[in-house]
């Protein structure tokens, strides 16, 4: 599967915690090629930062990408969070999304890192 980078922007606030949100204005288009079923994505991402920051347009060209080539929810939701972690390195990272097909069929995933027991 090709790669698709996040860009990433200099955190302004280096001497701050806080926690930065990148929701998803309206669901995504998502197709699963396994089935061929269309549907929508939506998608939350909390992270606390700390060098790096996502760059936002970016973050929204990646979903998109991810969304052109993934079949499984809980795959694409675990390689979201893995490789925002590796590209920036943020002290958490969570990200909550919702599925749901053209036939009615919904599934809300959570995942985080570092692991949080819940």
């Amino acid at each position: 599967m090709p790669s698709f980078d996040l860009n990433l922007v200099g955190n302004p606030r280096t001497d701050r915690s806080y926690r930065a949100t990148l929701t998803t204005d309206q669901p995504l288009l998502c197709r699963s090629t396994d089935c061929g079923v269309d549907g929508h994505a939506a998608f939350s991402l909390c992270y606390t930062p700390n060098e790096q920051c996502i760059e936002t347009r970016s973050f929204g060209r990646y979903l998109t990408h991810l969304l052109n080539e993934s079949d499984l929810d809980q795959e694409l939701l675990q390689r979201i969070v893995g490789d925002v972690f590796s590209a920036c390195q943020p002290s958490t990272v969570s990200l909550e999304a919702h599925f749901e097909s053209s036939a009615g069929l919904q599934i809300s995933l959570n995942a985080s890192l570092p692991h949080r027991s819940e």
